[in-house]
């Protein structure tokens, strides 16, 4: 197996968000406390003040989640250091799909324990841990019930209502059991069941066995599995509870910054209600409508106040984000702000491809090439054809030279003239028509130039294997890849300075 980390974050295989999210484009500007960059690590810490009662507490919740659990050193280690004023976390989290779920939950908690990794090596000064927060307190059954595994589907039968953290777990044995049955009979499938059984026969509720699974999983490289359902914390959480049904903060803060994400066409993704809390029941989660008194392990945050309870209890320095959780976070800055509470460096997850080795080897393993199959098929056409051909840059330089004329001619205009309305308003069209006009031109070009037969491999290869609706790491489980995620664990621990910062890999097997 091999890794390939790119430089490139361009293209149609990267989310449009992350790219303009981390080259922070126009409008992205102050949306977060703090730009998407490590640089800015030791400003957060200098920053935080984080109280010494909130980190005994979160340790004390911990050691009591983690009594019954096999702890390795690393973690024991991890949970003694959270009271020390010089550690903080590196977090990320996910809803809690059975027996772990699609294989970028995987890849999303190896993100965050190798960057926890390198900050600890880049600043001795402080120790930094990683911590998966478990979104248990999610009550869509449906989002979690199906997953597919060898081409053959399992859903797991048995709503029971409320929150999917308290379900009895019980009912997966017989699915557990047809897995085992399914799958072959490797020393690493044998290891991964052992695990799955482990923590399904000890746990009573999904939060407890997948608190015991990831720490079986991931235990090894020090990563901390936190049960926010819990009711020490959520008492540290209810003086928020309380403003937030007598203010109305979430609504009053996201709600002015509407028209600026729509300006800068940014996904409107949360539309926060006027109280942003569910009650909890035993099988039951039901929204909050009207200020009251609750019991404080009753209230439950909704999408936009759960990143506010995480950063309340935790001494966090960074969240690793996936693609709709970045798109939510880049509302909250405001909330955050009138919350009085810090905000962390939000960070995109990496976007891994999976790829076998043969067909990689057919196109000569070129680092070059993988970062073109990034972009969409025109694109990807357009440069592999340059590669080759020398009339292929000429047009190019052509068409880039038509329009940076056109821009130098309007700079020269404007400062001999004082554009109005309707001058503008036939600029912007001749704009427009000359942006239509290049995009033809290459149109044109492609659609007359013949590909040799190395350049047919290229297409076909995008085709087949970098397509946005063939994802292995959404659509294949972790099960199925637990090979994979075994060596991946032990080259996650190594510390690669190489890894962290590039925004695509390619995984070869």
């Amino acid at each position: 197996m091999n890794i390939q980390f790119l430089e490139d974050i361009g293209g149609d295989l990267i989310p449009k968000l992350n790219k303009r999210y981390i080259n922070q484009d126009v409008g992205f500007e102050g949306l977060t406390q703090y730009p998407p960059s490590l640089d800015g690590s030791e400003k957060v810490i200098l920053e935080k003040n984080f109280p010494n009662k909130t980190r005994k507490l979160v340790q004390g919740v911990l050691k009591k989640q983690y009594r019954h659990i096999d702890k390795s050193e690393k973690v024991l280690r991890n949970l003694e250091k959270l009271v020390d004023e010089s550690t903080f976390t590196v977090c990320t989290g996910q809803q809690l799909h059975p027996l772990m779920g699609p294989l970028f939950f995987a890849t999303k908690i190896l993100d965050t324990i190798k960057l926890a990794q390198r900050l600890s090596a880049e600043k001795p000064n402080y120790h930094f841990v990683p911590v998966f927060w478990m979104a248990g307190e999610d009550h869509d059954f449906e989002e979690i019930n199906t997953f597919k595994l060898y081409n053959e589907s399992f859903r797991w039968d048995d709503m029971q209502g409320g929150a999917v953290g308290r379900y009895d777990c019980s009912s997966l044995m017989p699915i557990i059991e047809k897995i085992e049955q399914r799958i072959d009979n490797t020393e690493n499938n044998q290891i991964m069941m052992q695990l799955i059984r482990n923590a399904y026969q000890s746990a009573d509720r999904l939060d407890h066995a997948m608190q015991i699974l990831l720490n079986n999983v991931f235990g090894d490289l020090g990563l901390l599995v936190l049960n926010p359902d819990d009711t020490d914390l959520k008492e540290l959480f209810y003086p928020i509870a309380q403003k937030e049904m007598e203010k109305a903060l979430v609504q009053n803060s996201i709600l002015p910054l509407k028209s600026h994400f729509k300006n800068h066409r940014i996904k409107w993704q949360l539309n926060p209600r006027e109280i942003n809390l569910f009650k909890l029941g035993k099988t039951s989660r039901s929204l909050i409508k009207k200020e009251g008194t609750f019991l404080p392990a009753d209230i439950s945050p909704n999408a936009a106040l759960r990143p506010i309870y995480q950063e309340l209890i935790l001494p966090n320095v960074v969240y690793v984000a996936g693609p709709s959780e970045l798109n939510y976070w880049l509302q909250l800055g405001a909330v955050f702000l009138s919350m009085e509470i810090q905000m962390p460096i939000v960070f995109p997850r990496q976007i891994n491809y999976f790829v076998s080795s043969n067909k990689w080897n057919k196109l000569g393993q070129m680092v070059e090439l993988a970062e073109l199959m990034t972009y969409n098929r025109e694109e990807l056409l357009e440069n592999i054809m340059a590669l080759n051909n020398t009339q292929t840059t000429k047009i190019q330089y052509i068409v880039e030279q038509l329009v940076e004329n056109i821009s130098d001619y309007e700079k020269e205009l404007r400062n001999m003239l004082k554009f109005d309305g309707k001058l503008n308003k036939n600029w912007a069209k001749f704009q427009q028509h000359i942006k239509i006009l290049e995009k033809n031109i290459r149109q044109t070009y492609l659609s007359q130039s013949s590909l040799n037969q190395y350049d047919k491999t290229i297409l076909k290869f995008k085709e087949q294997s970098f397509n946005n609706k063939k994802m292995v790491e959404r659509e294949t489980h972790i099960i199925d890849r637990f090979d994979w995620l075994m060596w991946a664990k032990q080259y996650y621990d190594l510390q690669n300075q190489q890894y962290f910062g590039k925004h695509f890999v390619l995984n070869l097997s």
